[in-house]
Order: C-alpha cells, then sequence, then structure tokens
C-alpha cells in the first residue's frame, strides 16, 4: 500500500506507550518493529500499543504484533493494545484475536468517560 506511518513515544500512568497511526506494510513494518521492541524493552509490568488510528495493517504487520506479544511474554510484560477496526478485523480473521490483551490505555478511557459524562 503506502510508507506512511508515524510512530510516537508517550509515558502512560503504568508504563511506556507506542502510538502508531497510518498503515503498516511491508514497507513500515522494520521501523514498526523497531519501535515496538523499543517500548517493550523499556517495559518493567507493561506496555501500551495504541493502534486506534492504523488505516492498514497487512500480513507483515501482524507477524511482527505476533512476534513482539512472544517477546513480551518472555520478558514478563502485558503488551496491551488498543487495535482499531482494521487491525481488530484481520487479527480475527487470521484467528489471532484471542491471543492479545486488548484494552484503552487509562488516560485515553478516562479522557472518554469524562466527554460522555
Amino acid at each position: 500500500m503506502s510508507d506512511y506511518a508515524t510512530f510516537s513515544r508517550a509515558e502512560s500512568s503504568i508504563g511506556p506507550m507506542l502510538v502508531v497511526s497510518g498503515e503498516i506494510d511491508m514497507v513500515t513494518a522494520p521501523k514498526f518493529r523497531s519501535h515496538l521492541h523499543a517500548v517493550i524493552g523499556d517495559a518493567s509490568a507493561s506496555a501500551f500499543l495504541d493502534l486506534s488510528s492504523v488505516r492498514y495493517f497487512d500480513s507483515t504487520g501482524v507477524s511482527v504484533l505476533v512476534h513482539a506479544q512472544d517477546i513480551a511474554e518472555a520478558q514478563g510484560v502485558d503488551l496491551v493494545v488498543d487495535p482499531s477496526e482494521c487491525v481488530r478485523v484481520i487479527l480475527e480473521l487470521v484467528a489471532l484475536g484471542g491471543r492479545f490483551h486488548w484494552a484503552t490505555p487509562p488516560e485515553v478511557a478516562a479522557t472518554e468517560a469524562r466527554r460522555s459524562a
């Protein structure tokens, strides 16, 4: 598809967070892998992956995510993923939806709760 994706680091109240937007494909997957491994490496208990603004996610993205989950598990890190609809659908189509801990990062959930109140 495209080589357009952005990656930014943030700190959540319970661990480091990687925020990804755009398209994850064979062109952007190496940067995705590098950034994701760094976030997992910096985590002591939990790491958050915000994919809520990803609009395209192909098999290379799936591969990076599965490998990162394996690394996180080996290091005792809970990798928490906030998927966009397209990411969720792809992972469910390949029967991997249940492999990941899906949740919204605490700060985002708090902001959304305040907006709806």
